[in-house]
C-alpha cells in the first residue's frame, strides 16, 4: 500500500511525480461490431458516443441500477475497447459481464426480451496468458514531473507531441525507449498530469525500473 510514510508519498505526488503499482487491475478488452451496444447495456454512460482516443469514467449496473463496480473504459478503436476494473470486483464482473454475453440474464426489466448483441462481441481478460502479445497490465505514473519523466525514455518526435498535446482522459499509443506503450491521462490522484500506462507484463519490471532511475 504504501513504500515510505502516506505523507512522503502525497508530497512526492503534488510536487514531483509518483509511480504506482496497480498492475492488480483487472484488464479487459472486448471487440466486434456489437462492443459499444454490448458496453452501453452494462455500462451507466453513453459508451456509443465515446470518440476513438478518449476515455470514460462509469459504472457497471444491474437493470435495476444498483452498482456491480466502477472503471474506466478506453475506446482504442470503433470496435475494440479496453476497459479497467478492480482486481477485488474482477471475478464477480467477469462473471456478470459472461452472462449478459451469453444472455442468461435479464438487461431490462421493461423489455424482458431485450439482449445486448453480446453473442457477436469477444470478451477477453488480458491477464490471461492465452492472448500472449495482448497481455496487458496497469500502472501509473502521476504529478508534473510525469510527462517529463516519460519523455526521459526517449522516443521519437511525433510520439513526444502527441504526449506533449495528449488531452485529459485521451489516450495514445508509442513506444518509449524499448517499450511499446498504451497510454491514457487518466488517474485517481486529481493531479493534472497524471497517466495510466498499459504494458505487457514481461516488460513491466523493466520499465518500472527504468522509470525509477530516469525520475
Amino acid at each position: 500500500v504504501q513504500y515510505t510514510s502516506i505523507q512522503d508519498e502525497h508530497t512526492a505526488v503534488r510536487t514531483a511525480a509518483g509511480l504506482f503499482d496497480v498492475s492488480h487491475m483487472g484488464v479487459l478488452r472486448v471487440e466486434g461490431p456489437f462492443a459499444a451496444t454490448y458496453l452501453d447495456s452494462v455500462c451507466g454512460n453513453d459508451i456509443s458516443g465515446l470518440a476513438i482516443g478518449k476515455s470514460c469514467y462509469t459504472h457497471f449496473l444491474t437493470p435495476g441500477g444498483d452498482v456491480i463496480d466502477d472503471l474506466i473504459v478506453y475506446r482504442k478503436a470503433n470496435e475494440n475497447f479496453l476497459f479497467v476494473v478492480n482486481a477485488s470486483n474482477k471475478d464477480k464482473d467477469w462473471v456478470w459481464l459472461m452472462a449478459v454475453k451469453d444472455g442468461t440474464v435479464c438487461v431490462d426489466h421493461q423489455r424482458p426480451k431485450a439482449h445486448a448483441y453480446g453473442r457477436n462481441v469477444l470478451l477477453k481478460d488480458l491477464s490471461d496468458e492465452k492472448y500472449g502479445n495482448e497481455m496487458l497490465i496497469d500502472l501509473a505514473l502521476q504529478g508534473r514531473t510525469s510527462t517529463k519523466i516519460l519523455l526521459a525514455l526517449g522516443t521519437d518526435s511525433e510520439t513526444a507531441k502527441s504526449l506533449k498535446q495528449l488531452k485529459r482522459s485521451s489516450l495514445m499509443e508509442g513506444k518509449f525507449g524499448e517499450f511499446e506503450l498504451i497510454v491514457s491521462r487518466t488517474g485517481y490522484t486529481g493531479e493534472n498530469t497524471c497517466y495510466e500506462i498499459f504494458i505487457h507484463p514481461d516488460q513491466a519490471v523493466a520499465f518500472w525500473n527504468e522509470l525509477l532511475r530516469v525520475g
